[in-house]
């Protein structure tokens, strides 16, 4: 599908930093998990655009939430912008859940602009989602009990997955929001940090590759800031936010919208920039995926 806002340069740049960002990328193994996990199994699940791969990481046998019975599930959204691809960033985080949580952990390999634009990638997230409750019983987790999460693009994708449960009436147990972006209209966003990691020329370029029409920016879907009831969509939810991130002001608003609700919200910021759990300060990162693992392994429980 053409997108007639970027150029062929920024078409080659998207593609570009495509194809390198997971050869630079390594998992950094933080937190260290209890117990071994092996590789992910790779499923190809059905979706509207065609199928979607996703990798599958079994539960520790010896995990808390692990047996006997079938184990919860999380589903696990990596970020990118919008733009890239790369699944490897989040093996870290999905590898300790299933080893300290004893949940299984599906993370999606979504499809991503400029080859698709939106809303492709949030209908393909909403499709796994739906596979995944059809197919429970067949893939050996609980349906039952069900999370998602993401970080920055990934989280607004949870946001999505819950809009829809909603609407589905499948009852989400826990969803973790880990420096997300909820607003697309928003592209000039500022931090106290001379150099941000989301700049607003990052900002804009993203919204540029995957949205095409401006008005589509202030859709509930594209930006869940502007879902009126989101909050009643909300299952018990985690949101994390860096206190020099650009795009921590609009998830503190968020987490105090659910608050004001009644929603189980908890809130962290961390005192540092975006992409926290993936890179920067060790310290941060081991005490953010331990959060989550926390906050999921009570919710899943």
């Amino acid at each position: 599908m053409a997108n007639p806002r970027i150029t062929p340069l920024e078409y080659a740049l998207a593609y570009l930093a495509q194809q390198t960002a997971p050869l630079v990328f390594r998992p950094p193994g933080i937190p260290k998990p209890a117990q071994p996990v092996g590789p992910p199994d790779i499923v190809q699940v059905p979706t509207r655009h065609g199928p979607v791969r996703c990798f599958v990481y079994r539960p520790h046998p010896s995990a808390p939430l692990a047996g006997p019975g079938a184990p919860p599930l999380h589903i696990d959204i990596h970020g990118g912008g919008f733009v890239l691809r790369n699944t490897a960033e989040d093996a870290h985080i999905c590898r300790f859940l299933a080893s300290d949580v004893g949940c299984a952990v599906l993370a999606i390999d979504y499809h991503t602009a400029p080859q698709v634009l939106f809303p492709v990638a949030e209908q393909e997230c909403i499709d796994v989602l739906q596979w995944v409750i059809d197919h429970a019983d067949q893939q050996g987790w609980d349906g039952d009990r069900v999370s998602v999460g993401g970080a920055s693009a990934g989280g607004k994708l949870s946001m999505n997955l819950a809009q829809y449960a909603h609407e589905a009436g499948i009852g989400l147990r826990a969803a973790v929001l880990s420096y997300a972006v909820a607003d697309c209209t928003r592209t000039g966003r500022t931090s106290p940090k001379a150099n941000p990691i989301i700049s607003p020329t990052l900002q804009k370029f993203s919204a540029r590759m995957y949205f095409v029409d401006p008005a589509s920016h202030a859709d509930p879907i594209a930006s869940p800031y502007y879902d009126d009831e989101l909050p009643a969509k909300m299952p018990p939810t985690l949101i994390q936010t860096g206190d020099l991130d650009t795009l921590g002001p609009e998830m503190i608003e968020v987490a105090d919208r659910l608050r004001a609700a009644g929603v189980d919200v908890v809130h962290t910021g961390y005192p540092t920039d975006h992409a926290f759990n993936t890179q920067g300060d060790r310290s941060i990162m081991d005490a953010s995926i331990r959060e989550i693992a926390a906050f999921l392994s009570e919710r899943l429980s």
